[in-house]
């Protein structure tokens, strides 16, 4: 089964990067309940890394 990775990095509350802009707005629009979220954080800059793992075919 397909699978696509998302990197979201969230610096003081505001988005600063995310990788496949438009499905990860359907991504986020859906119960997230279809979706493993893995958070990170990277202590030096403070910034927050979200990661989606999601199923490709949700976002057809």
């Amino acid at each position: 089964m397909t699978c696509r990775y998302f990197n979201i990095i969230v610096y003081n509350a505001k988005i600063v990067q995310a990788e496949h802009k438009e499905n990860l707005f359907a991504l986020l629009r859906r119960s997230l309940s279809s979706a493993k979220i893995v958070q990170n954080f990277d202590l030096a800059s403070q910034m927050r890394i979200y990661s989606f793992i999601c199923e490709r075919e949700k976002f057809i």
